[in-house]
């Protein structure tokens, strides 16, 4: 039997991913609203207008789940080592590997941070967190 990650990686229509996750959300009562889905149109936009040399697929999922167990209070928005490894403990719970766990959680930290190799994809979803959280308040 496929994990969770398996079946949502493997879809490659936006559509049917969004409501797979959205079926996520009743299940296990995680963050996803219209901003999520916003963020992740977003992404697959800039993607294809820029024709990135990116993964697509990787990056569209982690735009639908790194946000995942967040809430809408202002502690959210302060970077925690304990909300990191929740956030990590319960992706891997889904089956998501630890390249995956770290794009969700880490792409905002910069290359001292624990060594940190940054790849093309944190800048990409950095830049769509930052759109998103300065013009739509």
């Amino acid at each position: 039997m496929a994990t969770f990650a398996e079946y949502l990686l493997g879809e490659s229509n936006f559509i049917k991913k969004v409501e797979i996750v959205h079926f996520l959300k009743k299940k296990q009562n995680i963050m996803f609203n219209n901003a999520v889905i916003m963020k992740a149109e977003i992404t697959r936009e800039f993607v294809d207008i820029m024709k990135l040399d990116v993964d697509k697929n990787m990056l569209i999922t982690a735009c639908l789940m790194y946000s995942c167990l967040k809430t809408d209070t202002i502690e959210d928005t302060v970077y925690s080592e304990p909300k990191v490894e929740k956030t990590v403990g319960f992706l891997k719970s889904l089956g998501f590997n630890d390249k995956f766990c770290n794009l969700c959680t880490r792409y905002n930290e910069r290359n001292e941070t624990n060594n940190l190799v940054r790849e093309k994809e944190y800048d990409i979803l950095e830049i769509i967190d930052q759109f998103r959280s300065t013009y739509y308040k």
